[in-house]
């Protein structure tokens, strides 16, 4: 029973990679257009005292405070750790669902998979609770959120 057991693994393993990679190329296209934005900004600006002046008007403001907008990051967060937290539960219980079709050490690791898995799914699950709640303590959520 290892063959079943090992191609479910190397699924696995290959498709957190291959999320993982999205992930990292989607944050750096993020970084380049911020980037891009903030060269130009700097290249319309002559001097020192335009700089100044610009980054002291409302409209710089508005531009940083959508760049920098920190709902939104803690949100995204949260919601990171609440999307985690499912699809390592919803795996734990597919595990422990399979398992008695294994026997030996296909059951045993089934069993060890499906606990790790649910255990960190809660606690994505929890840590995501946590963070939502000292956020909106902190005043990073509005009181509406």
């Amino acid at each position: 029973m290892e063959g079943p057991l090992a191609i479910v693994t190397l699924f696995g393993g290959s498709a957190f990679v291959i999320w993982a990679f999205f992930q990292m190329v989607v944050r750096w296209r993020e970084i380049g257009r911020e980037t891009q934005v903030m060269t130009r900004l700097v290249d319309q600006l002559g001097g020192p005292g335009e700089v100044a002046t610009f980054l002291e008007s409302p409209a710089a403001r508005r531009l940083f405070d959508r760049m920098i907008d920190r709902r939104t990051l803690v949100l995204q967060r949260v919601l990171r750790a609440i999307q985690s937290g499912i699809v390592l539960l919803v795996l734990g219980i597919a595990l422990f669902i399979v398992r008695p079709q294994f026997t030996g050490e296909g059951s045993l690791g089934l069993l060890v998979f499906g606990t790790l898995s649910t255990a960190l799914g809660i606690a994505f699950l929890l840590a995501a609770a946590v963070s939502y709640m000292l956020s909106r303590r902190w005043g990073l959520l509005a009181d509406g959120s």
